[in-house]
């Protein structure tokens, strides 16, 4: 019984504890009740938010498009043996990495068998004129025998014609008469075998000039040949490979060196799609003259600048002007969906800076294109630009949602406080020179909505010219502002 009424006991006291402190709590609660001010109702309908905006600038220095590319010879030139021999000489510049001239010597082929063959035809060219010298003499005697006979043919007839006279007078008989006949008959024979003698010496005369000719066309070749034994350079370049040594034996057609045409450089690289379509508008805005050929042709680009960075060392950057030449090849490859370009660098030891004295093959390079395009283009902060390349314009404190077409990002400048610029392509009048864009978030946004525009900057609006002014620089000039891929990327992270 004792223990019975021990438990109960202490649970009436713990139940008496716990209703105390909740009615202390409940207590307490009522007391701060009263000690707070009600809130004061606001109508978020009448409420303006605060935005940071910033200015829409016209932008009229157009843009450049980078793309990666790789160095490679103009042309390389495959140098054959013209005809078989051995080799008897070699210059000891004809080595793999020298520079040669154009008509440097690089190879001597044994020339004993060609100035034989010269001497030769040489001589069967002596012999056909003196045989051609003979009918000739044949030919003047025949004429003056042909002149005698001529003679002889006018004395016979006028002995025929003597005979008929005193034939008919009955002073003659009828055998001298035949007699005369004959004779005349056998002269005029001895004519006509001159002028047959006198047709075939001609002939033969025609022949041995043909003959003569022959041989001195053959002569013409050995001479050719006897030339083609001193192998001389093409072309001014570098040796790429020199494949014959002295006292070799080449044959007609065999390779004997390789030399790189150094005047002038090819850059291979691949660009996108929506790059080429730029550079097909400034195409546009050319004017050219129309060619069949010319939709299956790439636009030539003037205004282009090929970048070299030296690995390890910082802004020791090396720049060549070039310009956009060709497709390399024709269509789009399939793996990278990137359409292959060359473009070509008239003077590839004309660089900017110290450093390397020439654009060499296998340099990594960087390909800048500047783009002028004729539409009208605006910029803004890339803050300013939203997902789904929306953006929030201000004009008089009221917000509105613009649907634009980003073109791409470019890099920052002091203008932009050191933050990238987002490139608008304009239509009609959705953004003009001076409009205000919001930069900040907002919780939530609408056409119509009334905001409180505070400018990052001074606050006063900078001009067209004067925001031209601050970001113009040439695009062929070393260091100027460029984009890529990657960097349109990341701006597009960051504005969403």
């Amino acid at each position: 019984m004792s223990e019975s009424s021990g438990k109960a006991l202490s649970s009436v006291i713990s139940l008496v504890v716990s209703l105390g402190i909740l009615a202390a709590a409940g207590g307490g609660f009522v007391l701060l009740q009263n000690l707070k001010d009600p809130p004061v109702q606001k109508d978020k309908a009448d409420e303006a938010p605060e935005v940071k905006v910033d200015w829409v600038r016209v932008h009229q220095e157009g843009f450049n498009v980078e793309a990666d590319g790789l160095v490679v010879p103009h042309r390389e030139i495959a140098l054959p043996a013209e005809v078989a021999g051995q080799i008897v000489s070699k210059n000891p510049n004809c080595r793999a990495g020298n520079f040669v001239q154009k008509g440097d010597f690089l190879y001597g082929v044994d020339q004993a068998d060609y100035e034989l063959e010269v001497q030769r035809l040489g001589n069967e060219i002596e012999q056909s004129d003196a045989m051609i010298g003979e009918v000739e003499s044949e030919i003047t005697g025949n004429y003056e025998l042909q002149l005698l006979s001529n003679d002889d043919v006018e004395v016979k007839q006028s002995e025929l014609d003597r005979q008929e006279k005193l034939n008919a007078t009955n002073a003659t008989s009828d055998s001298e008469l035949d007699a005369a006949r004959s004779q005349l008959i056998q002269s005029k024979n001895s004519q006509q075998a001159l002028l047959n003698q006198e047709n075939l010496l001609r002939a033969r005369k025609t022949r041995l000039e043909k003959a003569k000719m022959l041989v001195e066309t053959q002569l013409e070749r050995a001479n050719l040949d006897l030339e083609r034994t001193t192998v001389k350079s093409p072309i001014s370049g570098v040796i790429v490979e020199d494949l014959v040594e002295q006292d070799d034996y080449v044959q007609k057609g065999a390779v004997l060196v390789r030399i790189e045409d150094t005047s002038k450089a090819e850059i291979q690289c691949k660009l996108e799609m929506q790059d080429l379509y730029w550079i097909w508008a400034n195409q546009v805005e050319s004017g050219s003259e129309p060619s069949p050929g010319k939709p299956f042709q790439l636009p030539r680009a003037e205004r282009v600048l090929v970048k070299y960075r030296l690995v390890g060392l910082k802004d020791q950057e090396y720049t060549w002007k070039g310009r956009l030449d060709r497709f390399d090849g024709f269509g789009l490859d399939e793996r990278t969906r990137t359409v292959p370009c060359r473009v070509v660098v008239d003077e590839p030891t004309q660089a900017s800076g110290e450093g390397p004295p020439a654009l060499l093959r296998g340099m990594y390079v960087t390909v800048q294109i500047h783009c002028q395009p004729s539409y009208t283009l605006v910029r803004i902060p890339s803050d300013a630009l939203r997902p789904g390349n929306q953006v929030w314009r201000v004009r008089d404190n009221v917000l509105d949602i613009v649907d634009t077409e980003m073109v791409r990002m470019i890099p920052p400048t002091a203008e932009s406080r050191d933050k990238p610029m987002a490139l608008l392509r304009i239509r009609d009048s959705e953004l003009v020179d001076g409009d205000q864009v919001v930069i900040s978030p907002l919780p939530y946004v609408s056409s119509g909505l009334k905001v409180d525009a505070s400018h990052i900057g001074d606050g006063q609006q900078s001009t067209g010219k004067e925001s031209n002014r601050n970001t113009s620089q040439d695009p062929l000039e070393p260091g100027d502002g460029s984009d890529n891929g990657s960097e349109q990327s990341s701006a597009n992270e960051t504005g969403s």
